[in-house]
């Protein structure tokens, strides 16, 4: 019997899907969330880090996720978890939770890892706008983010911060977040269980996980392997 899902959950793969990225994000325009344009969603596309939930196993974009490369801060790569948007009448379903906990999994285990610093050699940051009012602060939080502080940003720093709300200095004054690494685990756990039972807590409605990464095989038994012995690895190699 084929089972009929409410959800879906994907990584973009083609740079068809572009336009209809664009599309979702132009309808739900807000003064607090920057506005990314075709050459940067191309290049997220690209570089298979962009990742939709959709109605159905099909249909019409729901909700959106990125992580985009931010470069280097002192030897760390950089991430930023942005362009989270979700059609409102999607929101109470659990679906929100469902995307940023699956996208997140999927972009950490394609990150290149150190062989002594499992997976501590990678920082993803996320960046809200202080005037903004969507529930993203307690999404953030409810992955594993914590507040390090506000930042001032220059708003031509990066393409489409210049129409942000400006503060009196200048400047665009966003919250600043960090994830903690120390909850990967229990995110990875998250992620396989939307996956097995393809269920959204809460709601009952059904997601299914069509994200490579966490369906090839037993890819999250793998991941969890790997970083215990990278631990191992690692205190052997500083005689803990």
């Amino acid at each position: 019997m084929t089972r009929i899902w409410d959800y879906s959950i994907e990584t973009v793969h083609s740079v068809a899907s572009v336009a209809e990225i664009l599309r979702f994000y132009r309808r739900r325009k807000a003064p607090g969330v920057r506005r990314i344009g075709k050459a940067e969603v191309t290049k997220l596309v690209e570089a298979r880090t962009f990742f939709v939930a959709r109605e159905g196993k099909h249909g019409r974009i729901a909700g959106t996720v990125y992580f985009s490369a931010q470069g280097l801060k002192r030897s760390r790569s950089e991430f930023e978890m942005g362009g989270g948007l979700m059609a409102a009448r999607h929101r109470r379903t659990g679906l929100v939770k469902c995307l940023g906990v699956c996208g997140l999994v999927a972009f950490r285990m394609s990150v290149q890892r150190s062989p002594t610093d499992p997976g501590t050699d990678v920082t993803i940051v996320g960046r809200v706008e202080q005037s903004n009012p969507s529930p993203v602060r307690r999404v953030l939080r409810g992955l594993g983010f914590r507040s390090v502080g506000v930042r001032r940003i220059n708003p031509r720093s990066k393409r489409g911060l210049d129409r942000m709300p400006i503060g009196p200095d200048g400047r665009i004054v966003v919250s600043q977040y960090r994830f903690n690494e120390t909850k990967l685990l229990d995110r990875i756990r998250e992620a396989g269980a939307y996956r097995d039972s393809g269920v959204l807590g809460g709601s009952g409605k059904t997601v299914h996980v069509a994200i490579r990464e966490l369906t090839v095989q037993d890819p999250l038994q793998d991941f969890l392997h790997g970083l215990r012995d990278q631990v191992a690895r690692s205190h052997r190699a500083n005689g803990r």
